[in-house]
């Protein structure tokens, strides 16, 4: 696995901007992780808390999410190597220690259906921290192609083809999953990486 992030450059100068840009007691995701997830029997061969031993090379990489100064993380992996649960885990520390609106984007609507059914679902069922931020905790709360109004923020799962999807409300924080499937262009929009970046300009 290769990943690499890019910093906030020029804005952390002076102490007072450096102070501002620090955590505030946030715990580091990958120390939420062990404290608090859970991996479903549904989606895991070992089910049951999260341990950093079982994928170590993950662990910079959610640290790097929950860093204030990180403003993108690119990923080069190989399958099966843990992406689709670092995702989850990022959706649920964000969802738990640092609300904002996020969007996970898929290739198809098809891939987005079935990371809700496949991962998303049994995530929430598996956590009982987070589902109650569902409402009324029911898994059937849990939408593709329109919000998720959870009670501290709201969660979009959307799919690459669409424009409506990537052109909607704006989000602080983006997923881009399977992004060697993603057309070259959103009909007569642009490519669908460069829309899923335009909504995060008024999210934060």
């Amino acid at each position: 696995m290769i990943s690499t992030k890019t910093r906030l450059n020029g804005l952390a100068d002076q102490w007072e901007e450096r102070e501002g840009l620090s955590s505030k007691d946030r715990p580091a995701m990958s120390d939420w992780a062990e404290a608090n997830y859970v991996l479903s029997a549904e989606t895991s061969d070992i089910p049951g808390p999260w341990s950093n031993d079982y994928t170590p090379f993950l662990a910079p990489i959610m640290d790097w999410w929950s860093d204030t100064t990180t403003r993108q993380i690119t990923i080069v992996k190989c399958t099966q190597a843990g992406g689709s649960e670092l995702a989850n885990i990022a959706v649920g520390y964000t969802c738990d220690v640092e609300p904002a609106p996020t969007m996970i984007v898929m290739p198809r609507e098809e891939d987005a259906k079935r990371r809700l059914a496949t991962r998303i679902r049994p995530m929430f069922k598996a956590n009982p921290r987070l589902l109650r931020h569902l409402p009324r905790g029911r898994l059937d709360n849990l939408n593709v192609g329109k919000e998720t109004v959870l009670d501290n923020m709201i969660l979009y799962i959307a799919w690459a083809s669409s424009p409506a999807a990537l052109a909607d409300n704006p989000v602080a924080k983006v997923i881009l999953d399977e992004v060697g499937k993603f057309p070259a262009a959103v009909g007569r929009e642009a490519d669908p990486i460069s829309l899923a970046k335009k909504r995060q300009r008024t999210g934060l």
